[in-house]
């Protein structure tokens, strides 16, 4: 220890004044941004980076790095925060510690990014400017959390696969297979980007190897190979393992849900808006980027403080990269690489922005972000070799544009870290009312769903739904699938709901389907809606709920007991039609039901009369013959086809399974009839009755 403290003092001796001012900004800002990460960052936690938590805890419970029922893991998920919340989700409990202590790490690896770049291929300390910039300078990186997880992962990979692939071009043979060996396991660890990291760092790096023989050779007409004998080996090597890597990706590892992942420059491409419309969004997304709001007053303190930011950011990582473009000649060999590397990311990212489709300029800002970190790199290192090398005027008005930029970063981060308990208690006003009245598995809209899971360290097991008049359906976005599933979980559950939302749910026929729910609970502008049974039973149409001796009947004006699952299609002013060789019913009786019972249902078969299985719960029953014309079949049920082993569920659950031959429609039987439905069975009416 000191040792370390001797070295330390001695190295910072070696700095110049100005260095150690910037020694100083550095610690400073990476103070500010490690207590955001650890407190004020609570405020912008919301369901989607709530998602590192969720995957985290489902890689630890799989211990897999992509489980199976995990939706959507793009180019945001994989090798990311939720591998470290799985590692150390066995000592530590805390969702909030976790996500936090995750980030923190994350963040320090893109510091050692910063720093290893400067030193391996700049050789300066330009990380003195560049550190402090990344830290605390994109304002747009404190209120999107996928944007700062992506900013801090693209960053590291965006700056140390560049740097890694430069430093195995050394003609000494220890640091080349060293850099390659760590090239090709950071690559590999990448892989699950697939497209998107064969678009940002793959291609640029390729072209910048070639771009930096074409322009050292024009001249001369002619390549020298000799000369660029390691780079061209390393270049293709690294062309063949992109390919190798994306191949392999997608047709061994990669889930078959994730195949189509949309974070993709193809479907960028596919989906083009107006150029016009497009760079419009651009321009909006670069200055959300750099922390003017889209919409702001300029007149009001947050407008002006916004537009100051705009343009330190623009000479930041604009003007002075474009210097340092000029001096190009000037540079070594690795550091006009990375330049060109450079250009051709930023240049890649422009070109997709103006021709393909960026939804909004959030969307923008997450696309851009990588762009901005290599900028801040470029940026850095001009200000550092060719104005603060001198202590002069110029120097000094750099380090004030710098101060100050970085001061109106730091004041929305510190200003949210003081107020971190009450945000806090805010966050977790809804996960703690659901604990306290022990309430453990329901479903929300996707913006109240996984992060009051989270914020109950999963006390509470919430799951995504999409809400509107006709239905309630799984919203499977950043989500584990099996929780939609009612056999993963049976008994009570509830629909959370905000106020606004509530008004419209009780006024549709899916409140009706669901049934009266037990219990109406209200709280700080939210609706919970408690039932005796997990509603996601029949896909969201209700548990049919019905009554002993009672009649049912399929009419469309009458059909609201949630009773059809599977392969029925619409209910006509008779009854319904099957669509299908399988369909399904599923209903519910009360606790005290027993005995044998009376299943009569009123059927008949389209066309010509065929044979029918029938399946009570699983468990095979009867075959009958059900005729062209309608009549009523009854079907016994014995006890044990429906009683469950301890007897104590609220309500008695029954699924009927229909199966049949409908192979042809009513248009192949007759070609002037457009129907193309699978038509089989025609049902009318049921009643349950008790012996």
């Amino acid at each position: 220890m000191t040792r370390l403290l001797d070295t330390l003092k001695s190295k910072y001796k070696d700095l110049s004044v100005i260095e150690r001012l910037l020694f100083l900004i550095c610690i400073i800002c990476i103070t500010i941004r490690s207590v955001y990460i650890f407190t004020g960052s609570i405020e912008y936690f919301t369901s989607d980076s709530a998602a590192y938590n969720i995957l985290g805890r489902e890689e630890n419970l799989t211990g897999t790095l992509y489980p199976e029922d995990w939706n959507n893991a793009t180019a945001m998920f994989g090798f990311g925060p939720n591998v470290l919340i799985w590692a150390f989700s066995n000592f530590i409990t805390d969702q909030m510690v976790l996500k936090n202590l995750s980030f923190f790490i994350f963040y320090l690896f893109l510091i050692a990014s910063i720093v290893y770049v400067s030193k391996a291929i700049f050789k300066n300390r330009s990380y003195l400017v560049a550190v402090p910039i990344i830290s605390i300078g994109f304002s747009a990186v404190y209120s999107d959390m996928l944007l700062h997880i992506q900013y801090i992962v693209g960053g590291i990979v965006s700056v140390v696969l560049p740097s890694l692939f430069l430093s195995s071009f050394s003609e000494n043979k220890t640091k080349r297979t060293v850099s390659l060996i760590l090239f090709f396991v950071m690559y590999s660890l990448y892989a699950h980007n697939s497209v998107l990291i064969l678009q940002q760092v793959t291609l640029p790096l390729i072209a910048a190897a070639i771009l930096y023989v074409l322009l050292n050779s024009y001249k001369d007409k002619s390549i020298d190979f000799r000369k660029y004998k390691n780079m061209i080996i390393v270049t293709v090597g690294f062309g063949v393992l992109a390919m190798v890597n994306l191949l392999l990706y997608k047709k061994v590892f990669e889930p078959e849900e994730l195949r189509h992942s949309y974070n993709s420059v193809i479907t960028v491409f596919m989906q083009p808006n107006s150029v016009l419309n497009n760079i419009s969004i651009f321009i909006q997304s670069v200055l959300h980027l750099f922390g003017f709001s889209y919409g702001e007053n300029l007149l009001s303190f947050a407008g002006a403080a916004g537009l100051i930011k705009v343009l330190c950011a623009v000479l930041l990582l604009i003007y002075f990269p474009i210097r340092l473009v000029k001096k190009y000649r000037e540079q070594s060999d690795k550091m006009q690489i990375f330049i060109l590397y450079t250009l051709v990311h930023v240049g890649e990212i422009i070109v997709i922005a103006s021709m393909g489709t960026i939804p909004d300029y959030i969307g923008g800002a997450r696309y851009l972000i990588t762009s901005a970190c290599l900028l801040a790199v470029l940026g850095s290192n001009y200000i550092y070799n060719y104005i603060l090398k001198e202590t002069n005027v110029l120097s000094y008005a750099s380090l004030i544009v710098c101060c100050g930029y970085l001061a109106l970063g730091a004041f929305p981060l510190i200003q949210a870290s003081s107020n971190y308990k009450n945000i806090l208690n805010s966050k977790k006003d809804i996960s703690d009312f659901l604990c306290e009245n022990d309430l453990v598995y329901g479903y929300a809209s996707f913006w109240n769903a996984g992060n009051n899971s989270v914020l109950s360290d999963f006390k509470v097991q919430i799951n995504p739904v999409i809400i509107n008049d006709q239905a309630i359906d799984p919203y499977y976005w950043l989500c584990i699938g099996r929780y939609f599933d009612p056999e993963t979980y049976s008994g009570e559950s509830f629909l959370l709901l905000t106020k606004q939302e509530a008004d419209s749910f009780v006024d549709s026929l899916e409140y009706k389907k669901l049934g009266t729910p037990d219990n109406i609970l209200q709280h700080n502008g939210y609706v919970v809606y408690v039932y005796p049974y997990n509603i996601s039973v029949n896909n969201f149409n209700g548990e049919g709920r019905i009554k002993l001796n009672e009649e049912i009947s399929f009419k469309a004006d009458e059909n609201e007991t949630g009773v059809l699952g599977m392969g029925w299609s619409h209910p006509e002013d008779w009854g319904v039609w099957s669509d299908g060789n399988e369909n399904t019913m599923h209903f519910a009786l009360p606790k005290d039901t027993s005995g044998t019972l009376s299943l009569n249902i009123d059927l008949y078969s389209y066309y010509e009369p065929r044979g029918v299985e029938v399946y009570i719960n699983g468990n095979y029953l009867s075959t009958i013959t059900v005729d062209v014309f309608s009549r009523t079949y009854a079907l016994e049920i014995p006890e044990e086809y429906y009683r469950t082993a301890d007897n104590s569920d609220i309500y008695k659950q029954i699924t009927v399974k229909f199966t049949h031959s409908a192979e042809y429609s009513p248009h192949d039987y007759y070609p002037e009839n457009p129907d193309t439905r699978k038509i089989g069975l025609g049902l009318t009416k049921l009643i349950v009755l008790q012996e």
